[in-house]
């Protein structure tokens, strides 16, 4: 046996010489940064099937090497042993560096074929650009990208089916890639594979579904597949052009014109209640299209509908008059009423009663009042504007609409219905509950002053007021944007919108007057407060001020964007000031815009710099600078940031360098120098302490594998060597000290950032931090405690679940005897098995029962007790399987089976050829 295992050993060590060749080449490839490409892809797979064939050798010698341990029964042969053991793991590690290495670089040089062949498809050179990316696809089939590049080379030299397959391999390899996608449905498009186009469409992930490029290409499918609809209806085969138009409506569902031609198909086949439903949709989704109520002004007529074709007809004149398209088809009108009027005669001679438009708009009417007290606000706004088309004049139906608008925050459009619905006003006074929601409006977009104006004019006594007063407000044109606050009905009991004045009306009014001036005066003082830096009271105020009906004044918003920017407040202050922004960029128009963009550009930037998004910040300062390029504040604060953002991407470079080279204290020092760059970042002193964290694991980690190998301090001292040598007493100290500076920064991580995904990945280094300082139970409590706060937020923690099953394994080994402990072994699971023999033989002469023979009883029994457990601790400590079953977590009733079954394989590698 032990010239076996000698053979064994000798076999193991004849593959060390290709390891370190191997890792010689690496290094010196390494080292040469001249060269593009060190390392041919022959090369790469050489490497990497050396590896494989290296590692898979060392995988059947420690198998056989744990399958032979139960069978040795001599010292020589256990040392020979447990050489082979050390040395397999020792090896393996190697290797799997050597395997990370090896595909960093295929992976490069991958990229780096990627990126040549890019450059040639920008010069036109396509099949130049094929080659490289055929190249890049063969060093790294898994990456979705190169599929990409190649479909496009492809779709260049109109080779259609090839890039259609390389499509479908990159949305196979990711599923989330839109280029792929777009790619994909382009390649089905042009070869007409419309059905599979459709299934194509059907499963791109929902968060891709809106994107606009993806819509894009949606509209010119289903362009494509209603151009074949129409050859198919000009044929006369309407069955396949309403197949078609089908496919053409299932690829793009928001296009009108497809709904159209499907309802003119479904006319040809006298399916009029299809036609209908079609139409209908064709004016939901562009009221302004007259086709669509032609079509279905005569579906309805067919289906013997003759009131609701009579309300076709009029909201048809109503909508295309509007919008100067009644000229076109009032003839086909025309012909449309004389049907409905044919119709009604018939329906005479049955006694139907005929309606007039004045009646028919009292229903549609009350129909709207009835959506709205059922709060069916878009309902109700639907029945007022039929209302309107059949009676256009009648002012109290744009005030029963406004109240719906105000109520879906159309405010702009609630404006234009107030002033609409008052040209119409026939006395003064008539209409006054049209004036206070033509009030409410303006105060929501943030005109006080007017409001304020319409108020006392309907709350002033009846003398002072006039009719020119009334002119006036009507006059008014409102430019701002819609709101997000919701008005309080004012109302009849009924909950219907009505526009009789009353007592009680005369006392909402005086009381919205009353509120609106608190407003008025909360605005000035919040404006004082903020130039006095006070900003929670200006915040107050302003809170006081939205809550009192200016719910969308971009000049309140910008004072409380500036008030949250002062309180530290960064989220909520960017959001404020991209509202403004956005109200300004759909306002151009608006004078008051200017000063307001810039202010708002400024004040984004500060917050979004404050949130450690310096990238983003820059370019809203750049755009604040294009507006006032002389403001020398903003100068300052944009140079500043660039300074920042140009020593942020040179410290990230420099601690990835260093912890590449496995250089970890250079890599803390970057780290500590990044934590320096912008103090007022959050996000920047997040990123920084978790790096700082994660170098410390590896180092760590790396301390530890030199802890393994390290010398006891005993046996170092003994040793006659030139250079002090490291115990493995003071790595074990150094990997504590490692693992206290990763939970420092991992804690102070979690301080700054606890919820998003930086907060669980510093709550994950926290955990390792904890386990590697054997503090289990501390793990396990702080693990369930995240986990509980991100459920709160509606976080995903699957990596935290599964760090904290290790957490709970890990403790309950913890709370086992410990069995080193217990013959004095320092290093625990790390020392040798001479270090342990060593200290069982200490404790076995200090616990010897003759040592304790005069001795009283008591002492005797426990040295006899204690004897013989240290007797049962060695025996177990000493056995390889054993040990290494103990280290898994088995428990010691659990050794002796385990190690029964391990021992019934019987698997012997001597005989086979590795």
């Amino acid at each position: 046996m032990t010239a076996s295992m000698l053979s064994v050993k000798e076999r193991l060590l004849s593959i060390l010489p290709d390891i370190v060749r191997l890792e010689d080449f690496i290094e010196d490839n390494d080292e040469d940064e001249e060269e593009e490409a060190i390392m041919t892809i022959n090369e790469l797979k050489e490497c990497l099937d050396k590896i494989e064939s290296m590692t898979a050798f060392v995988h059947k010698v420690n198998e056989w090497a744990e399958s032979a341990q139960p069978k040795i029964d001599d010292e020589e042969q256990l040392l020979v042993h447990k050489e082979i053991i050390e040395t397999a793991e020792l090896f393996l590690n190697r290797l799997e560096d050597l395997d990370i290495d090896v595909n960093i670089k295929k992976e490069a040089l991958a990229e780096e074929k990627k990126n040549v062949g890019n450059e040639e498809f920008k010069k036109g050179k396509y099949l130049v650009a094929l080659a490289l990316y055929e190249e890049a696809i063969n060093i790294n089939p898994n990456n979705a990208i190169y599929y990409t590049n190649r479909a496009l080379v492809y779709q260049k030299i109109d080779n259609w089916e090839d890039a259609l397959c390389d499509a479908q391999s990159a949305v196979d390899l990711d599923a989330d890639l839109l280029k792929g996608h777009i790619i994909l449905i382009k390649c089905q498009i042009k070869l007409e594979l419309l059905l599979e186009l459709a299934n194509s469409c059907d499963t791109v992930p929902v968060a891709l579904q809106k994107r606009p490029e993806l819509m894009e290409q949606k509209g010119i499918a289903g362009n494509v597949a209603k151009d074949i609809g129409n050859a198919f209806l000009k044929a006369g085969d309407v069955d396949d052009a309403i197949q078609y138009y089908t496919l053409a409506v299932r690829l793009d569902g928001t296009n009108h014109v497809l709904y159209s031609n499907r309802s003119a198909a479904f006319q040809q086949k006298k399916l009029w209640t299809e036609a209908a439903i079609d139409a209908a949709e064709v004016i939901r989704l562009n009221p302004s299209f007259a086709k669509g109520h032609i079509h279905l002004g005569r579906s309805l007529v067919q289906l013997h509908k003759y009131p609701e074709a009579f309300n076709c007809v009029a909201t048809a004149t109503s909508v295309l008059s509007a919008c100067g398209q009644l000229a076109g088809v009032q003839s086909q009108l025309n012909d449309i009423q004389s049907q409905i009027t044919a119709g009604v005669a018939n329906a005479k001679r049955r006694a139907t009663p005929i309606e007039t438009p004045a009646v028919v708009a009292e229903k549609l009417k009350t129909q709207g009042n009835n959506s709205y007290k059922a709060k069916d606000y878009k309902g109700a706004v639907r029945y007022y504007s039929q209302a309107i088309g059949m009676m256009p004049t009648e002012g109290a139906f744009y005030g029963n609409r406004a109240a719906g608008w105000i109520m879906l925050k159309e405010f702009k459009k609630a404006v234009d219905d107030c002033v609409t619905g008052l040209k119409l006003e026939k006395t003064f006074g008539e209409l006054d509950k049209l004036r206070q929601r033509h009030a409410s409006a303006l105060a929501h977009l943030g005109k006080i002053d007017a409001a304020v104006e319409i108020l006392e004019s309907i709350t002033a006594p009846a003398s002072s007021s006039s009719a020119s007063s009334s002119s006036k407000m009507m006059e008014e044109d409102d430019e701002d944007e819609d709101s997000d606050d919701e008005e309080s009905e004012d109302d009849e009991e009924d909950g219907s919108p009505v526009d009789v004045r009353s007592e009680a009306d005369l006392k909402v009014f005086q009381e919205q007057l009353k509120g609106l001036k608190t407003v008025q005066s909360n605005l000035l003082l919040a404006a004082e407060a903020l130039l006095k830096r006070e900003f929670s009271r200006a915040k107050r105020l302003l809170v006081l001020a939205q809550t009192g009906g200016a719910s969308e004044d971009s000049s309140l918003r910008l004072l409380m964007a500036k008030a949250h920017l002062g309180l530290g407040e960064m989220d909520e202050s960017s959001k404020e000031a991209q509202k403004v922004i956005a109200h300004c960029d759909a306002n151009k128009s608006d004078v008051n815009c200017g000063s307001l963009l810039f202010d708002a550009y400024v004040v984004r930037g500060e917050a979004l710099s404050g949130l450690g998004s310096t990238e983003q910040a820059v370019k809203y300062l750049a755009a604040a600078l294009q507006l006032d390029p002389d403001n020398n504040e903003v100068v300052n604060k944009y140079k500043t940031l660039k300074k920042i953002i140009a020593e942020t991407t040179r410290i990230r470079s420099e601690i990835d360098k260093a912890s590449n080279a496995r250089l970890y204290d250079v890599a803390v020092a970057f780290c500590s120098e990044g934590l320096l760059i912008d103090k007022d970042s959050k996000k920047l002193t997040v990123e920084m302490h978790l790096k700082r964290a994660k170098v410390y694991k590896l180092l760590a980690k790396q301390q530890l594998r030199q802890a393994q190998a390290a010398p006891s301090s005993s046996s170092s001292s003994k040793a006659e060597t030139v250079a002090p040598v490291v115990s493995s007493e003071e790595y074990q100290l150094q990997v504590a000290a490692s693992w206290k500076s990763c939970l420092r920064d991992s804690t102070s991580a979690m301080y700054y950032d606890t919820f998003t995904i930086d907060g669980i990945s510093g709550c994950v280094l926290k955990l390792e931090a904890l386990q590697g300082l054997d503090r289990y139970e501390e793990a396990v409590s702080e693990c369930e405690q995240h986990m509980a706060a991100i459920r709160g937020k509606g976080l995903d923690g699957e990596e935290l679940k599964a760090k904290l099953k290790e957490a709970q394994v890990m403790l309950k080994k913890s709370k086992r005897v410990n069995l080193y402990s217990l013959l004095g072994v320092v290093k625990g699971p790390l020392a040798t098995e001479k270090e342990i023999k060593a200290a069982y033989k200490k404790m076995a002469l200090k616990y010897h029962p003759d040592r304790h023979s005069c001795s009283t009883e008591e002492k005797k029994k426990e040295a006899e007790t204690k004897f013989k457990e240290i007797g049962d601790v060695y025996e177990i400590l000493t056995d390889a399987t054993k040990k290494r079953l103990w280290d898994q977590g088995y428990d010691r009733d659990e050794l002796d089976q385990r190690a029964a079954q391990e021992a019934s394989g019987d698997d012997v590698y001597l005989d086979r050829d590795w």
